[in-house]
């Protein structure tokens, strides 16, 4: 699996832990989430935007659909919660985005409750997966992504 590509034991232990706890946490709600097609990889790289007259941006698209598929609505706003987090330290960083997807498509008490776990599972993912294709394009690199 993914967690092969982590060479570093502690932190491939690290991000099993990980994995596990937020699996554990998302079991008891899993069977009740709302199922229906979703992009799948709403992140900073496949929204288009334009900068409004303050400068900022406002989206206004999507790209990107490879990752359409049908499986928890509230996995959509996951990936994009965990896109917002990767850019600094700030957890509540991504607040913003949930709200205004709340806004838009109303969270239920278990996507709120499946919401950080699913978070996490696609840290997990890019941190292996990351890992993953850095050592197949240069398998020198090994000790460095470690």
């Amino acid at each position: 699996g993914l967690l092969g590509s982590i060479r570093d034991e502690g932190r491939r232990v690290q991000v099993a832990t990980a994995t596990a706890a937020a699996m554990e946490r998302l079991a008891p709600v899993a069977d009740r989430l709302r199922i229906q097609a979703i992009h799948g990889d709403v992140t900073d790289d496949n929204v288009v935007a334009t900068r409004d007259d303050a400068g900022r941006l406002r989206p206004h698209g999507i790209i990107d659909f490879g990752d359409l598929t049908r499986s928890w609505l509230v996995g959509d706003i996951a990936v994009t919660a965990a896109c917002v987090l990767r850019h600094g330290d700030d957890a509540f960083a991504a607040l913003p985005a949930i709200c205004a997807f709340h806004e838009v498509v109303p969270l239920t008490e278990d996507d709120v409750a499946a919401l950080w776990p699913l978070v996490i599972l696609r840290g997990a993912v890019l941190v292996a997966s990351v890992l993953g294709l850095a050592l197949t394009l240069s398998p020198g690199l090994g000790a460095s992504l470690d």
